[in-house]
């Protein structure tokens, strides 16, 4: 851990600051209409006394850049900034431990010990992240972290995370900008560009958030100046602080001069390397093709598609966009999309131009509606993805989940796998022929939302166990050589569902790979956001497979608002293709 010992030179400045800052609390409470928390603030300060305010040295540590992913080994060796001082004696809440802070030039991260293994969005109580975004004191509010605690001067913002909802209960994520005298404004965590991981129940999290960026209403760029200050503060259900840590300062890199597009073009490649270049930095379990393996296909490799035992390569049109390339031309490229509640029907274009760019010989779908039939989504794929010898697809009916395949493939009825269906288990399945196997294809989605422990975790935990038959009982009855599950498990409570489908699944007793797919242009695996919705981007989507007998080649999460301009016009799309549906499509590429 590197501090910068300057303590000396630093204090006497603050503390003019701070004692400025004092004094417009002081006018501030005596003058203007009380905010939420003057209760207490006034608890806090002494009769006659102006509130103490916090100080923090500023801290300097490593610049370092975090993978977005809800795992933590990429925190190691950072320095501990802060620790929680619970005053609550309970397990009903959090118990804040120890904070890490990390940063680049163009965000700053945070790891949270929670004490407990719970859904930060679906807290019983608020955790509340008030941050100095700009190191200056004099600027913002104060705010306290309970009675007999000091003030933090300078709040610009705050975020909180399962703020009181105005129906009752606790959930999501908000956010408030903090003028010194003013009434806090909301402001759309979305704007910070927040992301918080894991999304499922967790003993801790880490936070990501933008710097630089121009929030509406906020006279402060978020994290633009040398330092900020923050703090975090756990309120219960009645709105009493029962626990907060110190507030820690950080030193910040100046901000990069400019945009830099993270996708941008290599101005000396060759379309073929240029595309490699949009498909963002390999992810980790990325595989390089070896000296000796055929070079990736110009037209997203058809090879691939013909080691299938009745499937043809295809003549591609000459004038159609390039496709999004596959790294060996041997790989069967598989695609997961939540396509929206049947947005793929209602508005064509975009769910078109994506699955033409990515040329899939999958598709597992989710949210094609209740209304949905087999016949209506071949007609579909029929229309826009044209293929030689048609589309095969299966479909439960009004599960709005269905499997579909340019290759040849049979359709698993449910009498298939009797025993194994369970009532409201939305999932269907095809055996394809693939890479010389028979590979059973199962596309998937669980029961949404709820919280860790709470009736719609209880539903996932069930279907994830109807989940665990169904492959079971066609692996005894079907005889696939392999296993591919694709689908959107909606993990907003606990991690369990995922460990049922995946434990001991695999054709020799081993666990399935539960493929580790980031965002391309982005070191995250979030796989659905909406800004109109009080709850931060996630990872809702997941695909599974057989690594016992299959190797996986690349994989991705495909968003076109990470690609450079020169980029989408090569692949034929356009930058808001992706919001055509609140998730985004998930890529594997195997073989």
């Amino acid at each position: 851990m590197n501090r910068e010992p300057r303590r000396a030179a630093f204090l006497p400045s603050t503390c003019l600051a701070l004692a400025g800052a004092s004094l417009l609390a002081s006018c501030r409470q005596a003058s203007l209409p009380p905010l939420a928390d003057d209760a207490e603030v006034a608890k806090s300060a002494a009769p006659g006394r102006p509130l103490p305010l916090a100080s923090a040295i500023i801290q300097r540590i490593p610049a370092r850049t975090i993978q977005m992913d809800g795992r933590f080994e990429d925190w190691t060796g950072l320095p501990v900034v802060a620790r929680g001082r619970s005053t609550y004696e309970g397990n009903a809440f959090v118990e804040l431990g120890s904070v890490w802070c990390a940063h680049d030039d163009r965000c700053v991260y945070l790891r949270i010990e929670l004490g407990r293994t719970v859904n930060v969005q679906a807290l019983t109580g608020t955790l509340s992240l008030q941050l100095d975004a700009d190191g200056n004191p004099l600027s913002g509010d104060i705010r306290t972290a309970g009675e007999g605690e000091a003030g933090l001067a300078g709040v610009d913002f705050e975020m909180h995370f399962s703020p009181r909802l105005a129906e009752g209960g606790f959930g999501g994520v908000s956010a408030e900008v903090v003028e010194s005298g003013l009434p806090a404004a909301p402001a759309n965590p979305y704007w910070f560009e927040a992301l918080v991981a894991p999304t499922f129940a967790s003993r801790e999290i880490e936070v990501r958030l933008a710097r630089g960026g121009l929030i509406p209403g906020a006279t402060v760029s978020p994290f633009a100046s040398p330092h900020f200050t923050a703090r975090l503060v756990f309120s219960d259900e009645t709105g009493s602080i029962v626990d907060r840590t110190e507030a820690f300062s950080i030193a910040l890199p100046p901000l990069p001069v400019g945009n830099v597009d993270l996708m941008a073009d290599d101005a000396g490649a060759s379309e073929e390397d240029e595309a490699e270049t949009d498909a963002a930095p390999p992810a980790p379990d990325e595989a390089v093709p070896t000296e000796g393996e055929p070079p990736p296909s110009s037209d997203g490799g058809e090879e691939g598609a013909a080691e299938a035992p009745t499937a043809t390569a295809e003549e591609g049109d000459p004038a159609a966009p390039s496709r999004f390339p596959r790294l060996d031309g041997r790989d069967v490229r598989a695609v997961s999309w939540n396509v929206c509640n049947g947005a793929i029907f209602q508005q064509p274009g975009p769910f078109a131009r994506i699955l033409t760019a990515l040329h899939p010989d999958v598709i597992c779908f989710q949210g094609l509606g209740a209304d949905a039939s087999e016949a209506t989504l071949k007609a579909w794929l029929d229309e826009h993805l044209p293929t030689t010898y048609g589309w095969e697809v299966m479909l439960e009916p009004a599960s709005g989940c269905a499997a579909a395949s340019r290759l040849a493939a049979v359709r698993v009825r449910p009498g298939a796998t009797e025993g194994a269906a369970f009532e409201g288990l939305r999932a269907s399945s095809l055996v394809v022929a693939a890479v010389q196997r028979r590979l059973l294809v199962t596309s998937v989605q669980l029961q949404p939302g709820g919280r860790i422990g709470d009736p719609r975790d209880f539903a996932r935990i069930e279907q994830a166990n109807a989940v665990r038959r169904l492959l079971r009982a066609a692996q005894f009855e079907l005889a696939p050589s392999g296993l591919l599950l694709m689908g959107d498990l909606n993990l907003v409570g606990s991690f369990e569902p995922l460990e049922i489908i995946r434990h001991q699944n695999d054709l020799n007793a081993t666990d399935l790979l539960v493929v580790d797919a980031m965002v391309a242009g982005d070191l995250s695996n979030a796989t659905w956001r909406d800004a109109s919705q009080p709850l931060l981007p996630g990872r809702l989507d997941y695909a599974l497979l057989s690594d016992s007998v299959l190797m996986l080649s690349r994989s991705l999460v495909f968003d076109t608002e990470r690609f450079s301009e020169a980029a989408l016009a090569r692949l034929g799309l356009r930058r808001a293709d992706s919001r055509a549906s609140d998730h985004l499509p998930v890529v594997v590429d195997f073989r």
